[in-house]
């Protein structure tokens, strides 16, 4: 136990004052107990260049200096304690005094990945790759330009450091919705605000519509990019010079496309978020409710069919004519080989060949049918007599 003045007592330095501030209303009824029962005497500190730093009891800080003023002495438990110790007290008060604060969640975080970023705390080695992020950036991969490689952790090394696991020991809902709100901050999608005064289970609607928004756009970007990547190879193929033309502008179109969805899927994510995130904070409905006010200001899901949908089956019926083509599939040569030696064929080889390549074909005209009828329904009596047709012809 040691005394020190109230002005020579700092806050925990992993937390951020600002992002989330001393609640008035503790402070005053703190205050209140000070009048009657005076302070007790139970916060833990450590010393730092002769000033303490207590591990906890920001609001009781805040009470003694308002009600006692700076000069005015108290005793501080004083421990070593390491900043890993620092980090993991303040995350187990924060959700004491905070309860589902998801800025305060937010902010936890942050500040257990910012501390790993400067080798002032370190965490376990991720055990699945597959998810991993590089302090301190928090998106996913870390090819952020501040990332650094030596420093790779998961939601689930994050959840063992500071003690949010579930009972099966899996990290829990609110270390992955924290990382991905703070990738959307990160990213300029939505902003810390977006998230004030906002419960756990209300971020966790504002992150999945945003989610949901950017997704199926990131899709299209991603089709569009796969294009232009197929449309470069027929270029670097090409026979002649106006095919090579032809591909490489189908590349450049298919460029403009992938840029356009990205910039897009970026706006509908801010649009969404912050539209689901004003609902919520006005209290105008539930986080049940998100995907309601999601679907009425997302542009694609005011009706009709996905603006891009003829593009997509244009691209589908190239791959499906490319099947057993000769320009475009190894299997024609392989197949043409067999035809040369089919005199070395058992006839049971013979059958199964032919029995594949007929329900190739069987299945290619039910498919057909299909696209030529209004419903599925119409199509069954065609089909079924086109195959009849085939066994005939056998």
């Amino acid at each position: 136990m040691a005394k020190f003045e109230i002005r020579n007592i700092a806050a925990n330095p992993f937390r951020h004052i600002k992002r989330y501030p001393i609640r008035r209303d503790k402070v005053a009824v703190l205050r209140e107990s000070l009048r009657k029962t005076g302070y007790w005497d139970n916060v833990v500190a450590r010393v730092v260049n002769g000033k303490a730093e207590i591990a906890y009891g920001h609001h009781r800080l805040v009470a003694l200096k308002e009600e006692y003023g700076p000069s005015h002495e108290i005793n501080l438990i004083v421990r070593d304690l390491t900043d890993e110790a620092m980090l993991q007290i303040m995350a187990r008060e924060n959700m004491e005094e905070w309860g589902t604060s998801a800025t305060v969640e937010q902010e936890t975080i942050r500040a257990v990945v910012q501390a790993y970023a400067d080798g002032l705390v370190e965490l376990s080695e991720p055990a699945d790759h597959s998810k991993v992020r590089y302090a301190p950036s928090f998106e996913l991969g870390g090819n952020d330009l501040r990332s650094r490689k030596d420093r790779p952790y998961t939601a689930q090394t994050l959840a063992e450091f500071v003690g949010w696991v579930s009972p099966a020991g899996t990290a829990q809902a609110k270390v992955h919705d924290a990382l991905a709100a703070l990738q959307f901050i990160d990213e300029g999608i939505l902003k810390d605000s977006d998230f004030d005064g906002l419960t756990t289970k209300q971020a966790e609607a504002v992150i999945a519509q945003t989610r949901k928004a950017k997704e199926w756009r990131e899709d299209r970007a991603e089709s569009a990019r796969q294009e232009a990547e197929r449309a470069r190879q027929e270029a670097d193929t090409a026979a002649t010079a106006a095919k090579r033309e032809r591909a490489l502008k189908r590349e450049k179109a298919a460029k403009v496309k992938e840029r356009a969805f990205k910039s897009e899927a970026r706006q509908a994510g801010t649009h969404v978020g912050r539209s689901v995130s004003a609902s919520l904070r006005k209290g105008e409905i539930g986080y049940r409710q998100a995907g309601d006010v999601a679907d009425r200001v997302d542009d694609r899901k005011r009706g009709g069919p996905r603006p891009d949908i003829a593009q997509f089956a244009k691209r589908l019926s190239t791959n499906l004519y490319h099947i057993l083509s000769p320009d475009h599939d190894k299997r024609v040569t392989k197949l043409d080989e067999l035809v040369r030696f089919r005199a070395d064929l058992d006839e049971y080889t013979t059958k199964n060949l032919r029995s594949v390549l007929e329900g190739l074909s069987n299945r290619a005209l039910t498919y057909a049918a299909k696209f030529a009828s209004k419903s599925a329904s119409e199509t069954e009596r065609p089909v079924r007599s086109e195959h009849k047709l085939i066994g005939k012809r056998r």
